[in-house]
């Protein structure tokens, strides 16, 4: 909800309003008009990063004992207050509607910093796999909206068992229920020789209290033993500050039973330009990666669309040559409930986002944003995958202003793999759609 501040008192002056007034109307040409309509959405890329920058103004408002009206109740507030705006927006600011002074630009940039990881056989066996990983990065939001310590992967594994129906796949399967059955996971130790330099799973125990590695893995191998997987993971390390810190470690793949079947070393990867390009898998071709500004859309009477934020996700399909229904997203969203801390947050104790949809971020089948009817439910293809893939992938917190970021990797199977004009959906804590953008 937009917050509106009460007149100011009588006494304030007739001469500094009409200054105010005149700043305010400068500035505001100049952020419609000036820079020459600066672009909203750029992609730019170097070695094995990947950017895409979306231009915000951050907006000074004036210094004015005001009474902001919200919630429950009003507060008084004195001081120099900054707002955002997309480019080309309306004067409804994230919390209150104050009068504009002046503009400056602030960036919202979004990067991946890419690996790879080449697996081969252990223990005598005829297993090899492939992985791409990234490590997402924000700049331009707050510590408490961004996630640091992700680490999202897509990669396939063959001469795997054949026909596994895994347990954890939302089936009638009881395959994989072992101690790292069908895992796929990255350890703590930097050498494929043995158990003891392999070491165990790679998180940080002082920060994490449950092992995020100990369900993620392939749910499925077809009659050949070839299995896919796609996931994102919470490590604990902060990973947005170094993505180093992940270099040099091994990536494993487990059999049915738990055994380490194949392992390999995650290495930087390379442009495709590269001489050592035959040393790593290169870096995805980001020209095949799909946008979306993601914006309200109409209220209905089930409680979706009606709010005041936006936001800008990035769809990255492709990042596996030998996964062509694996994809990930990175995003960010704005006009969501603030201070929200998700029951998927490990050690939160929180019930918040615990509903169906709650806190979600998803692809829907959809080829329009205008109503439910028009988005359609989530897409992935039901004839091979039982379970929704996207169920869980979500926002974690947001800040005091309702921002998040948010990231995620699924297969949505080979039926369900063209995601251009796709609806993109930002869901609030309830689980309502508050926001929609149409990929492009």
């Amino acid at each position: 909800m937009m917050r509106k501040i009460s007149n100011t008192s009588a006494t304030t002056m007739t001469l500094p309003r009409v200054i105010s007034a005149v700043i305010a109307t400068a500035a505001v040409l100049l952020m419609t008009n000036g820079n020459g309509g600066d672009g909203n959405l750029f992609v730019r890329g170097s070695e094995n990063t990947a950017t895409t920058t979306v231009r915000r103004r951050r907006v000074l408002v004036q210094n004015v004992n005001q009474e902001v009206e919200g919630g429950s109740g009003s507060e008084s507030e004195s001081s120099n207050t900054f707002a955002e705006l997309d480019n080309g927006s309306e004067l409804d600011f994230y919390d209150h509607d104050f009068r504009l002074l002046s503009s400056m630009s602030m960036d919202i940039e979004m990067k991946q910093v890419y690996f790879t990881a080449q697996t081969t056989p252990l223990g005598g066996g005829d297993v090899e796999s492939e992985t791409t990983l990234f490590i997402p990065q924000w700049t331009g939001l707050s510590d408490v909206a961004t996630p640091n310590d992700v680490v999202c992967f897509v990669g396939s594994a063959q001469q795997l068992e054949a026909d596994i129906d895994s347990v954890y796949g939302g089936g009638s399967g009881t395959q994989c229920s072992a101690a790292n059955g069908c895992g796929v996971h990255v350890h703590a130790g930097t050498s494929c020789e043995d158990t003891d330099t392999q070491g165990g799973h790679w998180y940080n125990t002082e920060t994490v209290s449950n092992d995020p590695w100990a369900t993620v893995g392939y749910l499925s191998t077809n009659a050949e033993g070839y299995g896919q997987y796609a996931s994102c993971v919470r490590t604990g390390y902060d990973l947005m500050s170094d993505p180093s810190l992940l270099e040099g470690h091994v990536f494993i793949v487990h059999g049915e039973d738990g055994a380490r079947v194949s392992c390999g070393p995650i290495v930087p990867a390379s442009p495709s330009s590269s001489p050592n390009n035959s040393m790593s898998i290169p870096i995805p071709n980001s020209a095949k990666f799909l946008t979306a500004k993601t914006v309200s859309f109409p209220a209905d009477d089930d409680g979706n669309g009606g709010g005041e934020g936006s936001g800008v996700v990035k769809v990255m399909s492709d990042l596996s040559q030998s996964v062509e229904d694996g994809v990930c997203f990175m995003g960010w969203a704005t006009g969501l409930t603030p201070n929200v801390v998700s029951f998927l947050v490990d050690g939160s104790n929180s019930d918040q986002c615990n509903v169906k949809n709650g806190c979600g971020v998803h692809i829907h089948e959809g080829p329009g944003c205008a109503s439910k009817d028009e988005q359609g439910s989530h897409y992935y293809d039901r004839e091979t995958i039982a379970a929704d893939p996207e169920a869980l992938i979500s926002y974690y917190t947001t800040d005091s202003s309702g921002t998040a970021a948010y990231v995620g990797c699924v297969i949505t199977g080979v039926g369900a793999s063209d995601y251009q004009a796709k609806a993109f959906i930002v869901h609030s804590v309830a689980g309502d759609r508050l926001l929609c953008g149409l990929l492009e």
